[in-house]
C-alpha cells in the first residue's frame, strides 16, 4: 500500500498562481502576433497543442486514457462539444486583442465566477447561499446598466464568460480528467484545422512562412502557452482548497485588465467601469460567503470527530 503524501500546499499555491499569472500575461502574447489574422492564430494555437499534449501524455502515461475514452460515444459527443466551446472562447479573445478590447475582454473573465455559480444551481443542482444570489442580482445590474443607460451590450464580455463556463459545466462533467480531455479535444480539431492551414499556405493566404523568425517561434510555441497553465492548474486543484483557488483566480482578468489599460493603453469609459465596480462589489460578496461556508463546515466536521 502506497504511503499517505499529504497536501503540498506551498507548491499547489505556487503552481495556482504561475498558472493564472500565464493566463493573464497571455494578452501580451497574442499582441505580439497582432499581424496576422486571429483566426489564423486561433488555428496555430489548436495545430501546436497536438503537438504539445502527445509527448506530454506519453511521457507520463496517460495516453492509454485518452485512448480509452475514445471508445465511450457520450464521451467523444461531449468533448467534440467543449472543443468548439473552447476554441470560441480562444478566438474570440485573441480578437479581442488584435481590435484593441482587452478591457472588455477582462470583464468577460470576472463575470466567469458568478455565471459558474448560476450555471451549476441549474444544471448541477447546487444550492446558493442568499448573498450569492445578491451577487449575481448586483452583477446583473452593472450590466444592464451598460445596456439601458448607454445604449452599449458588451457582448465580447458575455460571449467570452458564457461560453468559458459551459466548457467548464460540460468538462466538469465528463469521465476524463483534464490533460487527456484537452488532448481529446485538440484530435478531434486536428485534421479539419492542419487542412484549413495547409490550404491558407497553398493559395498564398497564410502568413506563417512569410512571419518573422520571431513570429513563427510565437506560433509554435503556442502550443505550450496553451497547455502549460492548464497542467498547473490541474496540479493546483489537487492540492489546494477549492476556495483559495477560487480567490486567487482573480489574479488573471486583473493582469489582463491593468495590461489593456496601462500597456495596450485602452481606455475605461465611466459606464464600463459602473459595471466593472458593481462586478467586483458582487465578486466580493460571493468569495466572502463561500469562504465563510466553507469555515463553517469545517468547524462542523471538526466538532464531528472531538
Amino acid at each position: 500500500m502506497p504511503s499517505y503524501q499529504p497536501p503540498k500546499p506551498f507548491s499547489g499555491l505556487t503552481a495556482g498562481l504561475t498558472a493564472f499569472a500565464l493566463w493573464g500575461l497571455l494578452v501580451l502574447y497574442w499582441d505580439a502576433l497582432a499581424v496576422i489574422p486571429p483566426f489564423e492564430i486561433l488555428l496555430h494555437r489548436i495545430f501546436w497543442s497536438f503537438f504539445f499534449l502527445l509527448p506530454f501524455l506519453l511521457f507520463t502515461k496517460r495516453l492509454p486514457a485518452a485512448i480509452t475514452a475514445c471508445h465511450t460515444k457520450a464521451i467523444v459527443l461531449r468533448l467534440f462539444t467543449t472543443a468548439l466551446l473552447i476554441s470560441l472562447n480562444w478566438g474570440l479573445f485573441i480578437w479581442g486583442v488584435s481590435t484593441h478590447r482587452v478591457v472588455e475582454a477582462s470583464l468577460g473573465y470576472f463575470i466567469n465566477p458568478l455565471l459558474n455559480v448560476l450555471l451549476a444551481f441549474f444544471f448541477l443542482r447546487e444550492r446558493l447561499l442568499p448573498l450569492q444570489w445578491l451577487a449575481i442580482a448586483i452583477a446583473a445590474a452593472g450590466v444592464l446598466y451598460t445596456l439601458l443607460l448607454y445604449g452599449s451590450f458588451p457582448w465580447l464580455a458575455l460571449v467570452l464568460a458564457s461560453s468559458f463556463s459551459l466548457y467548464g459545466i460540460l468538462r466538469k462533467t465528463a469521465a476524463i480528467d483534464a490533460t487527456p480531455g484537452l488532448f481529446l479535444e485538440t484530435c478531434l480539431l486536428f485534421v479539419p484545422v492542419a487542412t484549413y492551414l495547409v490550404w491558407l499556405e497553398s493559395t498564398g493566404q497564410g502568413h506563417f512562412f512569410s512571419a518573422s523568425p520571431t513570429e513563427q517561434f510565437l506560433l509554435i510555441a503556442s502550443g505550450i502557452a496553451t497547455a502549460t497553465p492548464l497542467l498547473l492548474f490541474t496540479y493546483a486543484s489537487r492540492h489546494l482548497h477549492y476556495s483559495t483557488l477560487g480567490l486567487i483566480q482573480y489574479l488573471s482578468p486583473t493582469m489582463t485588465l491593468l495590461i489593456g489599460l496601462f500597456f495596450l493603453q485602452e481606455s475605461l469609459p465611466f459606464e464600463t467601469l459602473i459595471t466593472f465596480i458593481c462586478i467586483w462589489i458582487a465578486l466580493f460578496l460571493y468569495s466572502w460567503s463561500s469562504w465563510h461556508a466553507l469555515k463553517h463546515h469545517e468547524n462542523v466536521v471538526y466538532s464531528q470527530k472531538k
